[in-house]
């Protein structure tokens, strides 16, 4: 499931739309540049098996990274093909399964574009974060611990995964 999962995310970069929400064609309000989609590696904690998805843009949308990964979870469970991806990108509308919320969250915020622009004017200070890196360590740390305290307890993801069968993505 694991190289399905990264090749069909490898198709998301660069300029999207549509996967999101409908709007007329022609409106280039939900294109959002994805400069990154990658899959970890699988790794087990409390004996369940996770992967860490990466996902870097510009700007997202409502729903957009949940779809974007549930899409690519429907792909490498096998519930609908590769070709899923494409016809997500066109006007027509799409039932586009959406991932559980449980288990996202802003890993890293970046401010290139920003700290490029104003960074060094002589007014502005870039945004870095290098100087808090064990603080955001050990912060993710505490998220990852609660992620995995409630997928144990509640089974979201597991619960979302057999909903997959009985539905028809793309």
């Amino acid at each position: 499931h694991n190289f399905t999962a990264r090749k069909s995310a490898d198709r998301f970069f660069g300029t999207k739309s549509r996967i999101v929400i409908y709007r007329a064609p022609g409106d280039d309000s939900v294109q959002r540049y994805i400069m990154e989609f990658s899959c970890g590696e699988p790794f087990v904690e409390a004996e369940m098996e996770f992967v860490a998805l990466y996902v870097r843009g510009q700007s997202f949308l409502l729903h957009q990274i949940r779809k974007m990964i549930g899409l690519v979870m429907a792909i490498a469970q096998g519930y609908t093909s590769e070709e899923a991806i494409e016809r997500a990108w066109k006007p027509e509308r799409m039932d586009v399964p959406r991932a559980p919320a449980l288990g996202l969250f802003l890993s890293r915020p970046f401010y290139n574009f920003y700290n490029d622009k104003y960074g060094n004017d002589g007014v502005h200070q870039p945004i870095e974060f290098e100087s808090y890196e064990e603080e955001i360590k050990m912060f993710r740390e505490k998220i990852c611990n609660v992620i995995v305290a409630t997928e144990r307890r509640e089974n979201c993801m597991m619960h979302w995964l057999s909903s997959l069968r009985d539905r028809k993505s793309g």
